[in-house]
């Protein structure tokens, strides 16, 4: 049997870099897709992830770089000939906008699908089960805590600080969290409702997780050493999540 995480996007909005946010839970055969930014079809196939393979995506919140990927990664499958039933969760707003974008491109997709919306999700299944919770950006978003294979793993993609990531991060295997700046700019962070790298590392402290990622970071940083430097004086068992990176679980 083969779990990963595989993280497909990694940075913040930029179209210079690979500036959008999405990861694939791989689990024997099967994939979740988190998030879809625009690239996301691009890297899914680096990966080796066949669309075939996912049935359940999960969108955090209706940002370009999470979201702009869905419907192009929806006609393909149509394109493809995938006749797999496909599932997507979201925040509220998500049906309106798959349906508006749908009716606009003409599109129908040749598989059934079902859109489900809301703040306290649950997603169930024989192999893993997945709940959401609300975390504290500039729109409505979602954080996820996920159970697979005896693993725990708890996302937030955007988020400023909030103590609901960290007691739903309590004694999880991994925290993947918002570390888009860098502790020196804490005030542009919280301005645009996001973490830095240093908060990042204070919720896995707190939450006592075993292993913190980072993630969504800005362009601004070339040299990510900086925030990983930043992260490890407060929580040391922290890595940078780069493109094409794997966690075995």
């Amino acid at each position: 049997m083969s779990r990963k995480l595989v993280f497909l996007g990694c940075r913040a909005p930029s179209p210079s870099i690979n500036g959008f946010t999405s990861i694939a839970l791989v689990y024997d055969g099967d994939a979740i897709l988190i998030d879809a930014g625009e690239g996301t079809q691009r890297y899914l196939d680096r990966a080796g992830i066949s669309l075939a393979r996912i049935s359940t995506i999960i969108i955090s919140h209706l940002h370009g770089d999470h979201v702009l990927g869905l419907i192009p990664l929806m006609e393909s499958r149509s394109l493809l000939g995938i006749q797999r039933d496909l599932t997507i969760y979201g925040p509220p707003g998500i049906r309106e906008f798959i349906e508006e974008n749908m009716e606009m491109l003409n599109f129908r997709p040749t598989y059934n699908y079902n859109i489900i919306e809301g703040i306290n999700l649950e997603v169930k299944h024989n192999k893993y089960a997945i709940s959401s919770f609300p975390v504290r950006h500039s729109i409505t978003t979602l954080g996820l805590k996920i159970r697979v294979g005896g693993y725990s793993i708890v996302y937030t993609a955007d988020t400023i600080p909030c103590d609901d990531v960290v007691k739903n991060s309590e004694n999880a295997d991994i925290l993947i969290h918002d570390s888009t700046y860098s502790y020196i700019d804490r005030d542009k962070a919280y301005m645009h409702m996001h973490s830095t790298s240093v908060d990042a590392a204070i919720a896995a402290s707190k939450a006592n997780v075993d292993l913190l990622l980072l993630t969504h970071i800005s362009q601004r940083y070339s040299d990510l050493s900086r925030l990983l430097y930043e992260a490890k004086s407060k929580f040391f068992n922290t890595l940078v999540a780069e493109e094409l990176m794997y966690i075995p679980l």
